[in-house]
C-alpha cells in the first residue's frame, strides 16, 4: 500500500477529542468522583462511546465482511474516545504507577496516532 497523500482531518479529530475530554471531565466531576471506582466509572463511559459509535460498522461487517473490509467505515469518535481516556487518566490522576505510564504512553504516543492515520494514509483494506 502506498500513502494516498491525505492527512487526517484535524478539525474532525480535534473536535471529537475535545468533546470526549470535556465529557469525561464533567462526568468525573459530577458522578465518578463520588464512587469507589472513579477511573473505572469514566472508563465505562469511554467504552460505551466506542461501542455505540462502532455498532453500525460491526453490523455492516457481520452482514457483508468483504464489503466492510473494502469500505472506509471508521469512527473518529471511537478513536478519540480511546485517546481521550488515556490522556485524561495521565492528566487527572496522580496515583499512576510505571505500568500505567507505559500503557498510556504507548496508546497515546504510538497506537492512537497510527490508528487515526491508517485509513487516511492508506485507504481501506484491500
Amino acid at each position: 500500500m502506498a500513502w494516498n497523500g491525505q492527512f487526517p482531518d484535524v478539525y474532525e479529530y480535534g473536535g471529537n477529542l475535545a468533546f470526549c475530554f470535556l465529557l469525561f471531565g464533567v462526568f468525573d466531576l459530577f458522578v465518578a468522583r463520588h464512587t469507589h471506582a472513579r477511573y473505572f466509572a469514566i472508563h465505562i463511559l469511554a467504552n460505551s462511546i466506542v461501542v455505540f459509535s462502532t455498532f453500525p460498522s460491526m453490523v455492516h461487517f457481520l452482514r457483508d465482511p468483504a464489503d466492510a473490509l473494502l469500505s472506509d467505515g471508521h469512527s473518529p469518535l471511537a478513536m478519540c474516545s480511546n485517546l481521550a481516556i488515556h490522556v485524561y487518566h495521565m492528566a487527572m490522576f496522580k496515583d499512576l504507577i510505571w505500568i500505567d505510564w507505559l500503557h498510556h504512553g504507548l496508546m497515546t504516543g504510538i497506537v492512537s496516532p497510527l490508528v487515526m492515520s491508517y485509513g487516511k494514509f492508506f485507504g481501506p483494506i484491500g
